[in-house]
């Protein structure tokens, strides 16, 4: 787990990922355009080797239905307790929480779980769980949520913390390491079993979800990668939306046998988003973090950097919050420009099109001085502007 820490860290001082929430649905295995995750209807979901339930909502009884079950928060990665989460038909809520290496118990609470409105309007499903626990001083907490995927006949939950205080999760932290409540996976056993075939020659981005049973091959869910860290303000937890799939089905993917020793380490995380190719038999040939990647087609550029030049534009030009609420987005490539002896860094506002993103507006951004220059397209030249 210290490893898995220590990645972390460094990770994050290494990338910066972010999104611009966007609140996806499924039904019938289609995105749509509801608030909230995505629950099924089937009053049978203890059959094993069964083939996957449609998983959709239309009503809080939907909700209700695809809550109640025993779920299990297990990641070593990021902690040593163990979360069991039992929810009933009456949605009152038993969490239990241990310490996995030691069996050390960590607290069991009891509460009910209600459902309330954010951002969803009266007239729409609820896209909040919210944890009333009785007798205790934890507070319990209000969450999104949504449905991941299903691997390994179990159904993936996740839920991200809808606000800045603590919430009865903090009780994953252990006396070494504070665990941070971005995003809680669980999982339910459900039996189903996916039909989808692997990809067979292609380059895609996937989910880790898991190994197999032999350890050598790796459970993927494809995803439409979207880290969206231009938006200055998204108003969804990033973990939330950083990326969607289509259909949420993992798949088992065997290693290339020539490629097992090369890709099978300890820094496949479960829940990241990683690039993958694989041969004309469906092995897995690459295999990457998706941030790596990126970092390695974007050059040079750092986190800090990016968020430098971010910050910079936000602070000075008023304009571009006013451009953000209109729709335009923020393309930041790393490319620079040399101005009055000096090297700026080029940040363009556009807009997304199917066939390609249209550069509008093009600003120079100097991270030392601060200093911004915006181009006169009509004139063919900068022109400084004044910052606040």
């Amino acid at each position: 787990m210290k490893k898995r820490i220590f990645l972390s860290i460094l990770i994050s001082i290494i990338f910066l990922s972010g999104c611009n929430v966007v609140k996806p649905n499924y039904k019938d295995n289609k995105i749509n355009n509801d608030n909230m995750p995505i629950v099924e209807k089937s009053d049978n979901i203890q059959k094993q080797n069964k083939g996957i339930t449609n998983i959709f909502f239309d009503s809080e009884d939907d909700i209700k239905e695809y809550l109640v079950g025993e779920w299990i928060y297990e990641n070593d990665y990021k902690s040593q307790i163990v979360c069991q989460m039992e929810i009933d038909d009456n949605l009152i809520v038993k969490l239990s929480f241990n310490n996995s290496l030691t069996g050390e118990s960590k607290g069991d609470y009891t509460g009910q779980i209600k459902f309330d409105r954010l951002y969803s309007e009266p007239n729409e499903i609820p896209d909040l769980i919210c944890i009333e626990l009785k007798n205790s001083d934890y507070p319990g907490g209000d969450f999104f949520f949504k449905h991941r995927t299903i691997y390994d006949e179990k159904r993936v939950m996740s839920w991200f913390l809808a606000s800045n205080g603590s919430c009865i999760f903090d009780r994953l932290g252990s006396d070494d390491y504070e665990y941070l409540t971005e995003e809680i996976v669980f999982e339910k056993r459900s039996g189903e079993t996916s039909k989808l075939q692997p990809h067979k020659n292609k380059d895609f981005y996937a989910v880790f979800w898991g190994k197999g049973k032999k350890s050598q091959d790796l459970w993927l869910d494809d995803a439409i990668w979207t880290p969206q860290e231009d938006d200055f303000a998204p108003l969804y937890p990033i973990a939330m939306n950083s990326y969607e799939n289509e259909v949420p089905e993992s798949v088992l993917y065997n290693i290339s046998s020539e490629k097992k020793s090369e890709l099978l380490g300890d820094d496949l995380f479960p829940g990241d988003v990683y690039f993958v190719q694989t041969d004309e038999y469906g092995d897995i040939i690459n295999f990457i973090s998706a941030d790596y990647k990126r970092y390695i087609d974007n050059g040079s550029i750092t986190p800090e950097i990016r968020s430098t030049v971010f910050d910079i534009l936000e602070n000075n030009v008023d304009e571009v919050d006013e451009y953000i609420k209109l729709g335009m987005t923020i393309l930041f490539d790393g490319e620079t420009i040399m101005l009055d002896g000096d090297e700026y860094y080029v940040v363009c506002l556009g807009t997304n099109h199917e066939e390609n993103f249209v550069r509008e507006i093009y600003y120079a951004v100097n991270v030392y001085t601060e200093q911004i220059y915006l181009y006169d397209i009509l004139n063919d030249k900068w022109e400084q502007l004044l910052t606040n």
